[in-house]
């Protein structure tokens, strides 16, 4: 999937790891920041993509993306960045 310079700068380095090793049916879990509290038609036009949103509190939405749908996701106007999940561990 070639995302090009503008929307790889949305997608953190942990992102952009998964991208290069995920397989085609892989789903991301990540943080979505937003410009801006999402309003429902946000939300709506990242769910007909696919996007799996699971909750929302103020400008930070936590998502699951399928790989086919990152594209998508980065390209949202009101998405200004999208973290990848990772797991917690031990200090």
């Amino acid at each position: 999937m070639e995302l090009g310079d503008r929307l790889l700068k949305k997608l953190s380095p942990g992102g952009r790891a998964w991208l290069a090793t995920a397989d085609k049916d892989a789903r991301l879990a990540a943080m979505l920041l937003f410009a801006r509290p999402p309003s429902k038609s946000d939300l709506q036009r990242l769910e007909a993509h696919g996007v799996e949103i699971v909750s929302v509190s103020g400008d930070v939405a936590t998502a699951r993306i399928p790989r086919d749908a990152l594209k998508e996701a980065l390209d949202e106007p009101a998405v200004t960045y999208v973290e990848a999940s990772r797991p917690l561990t031990a200090e």
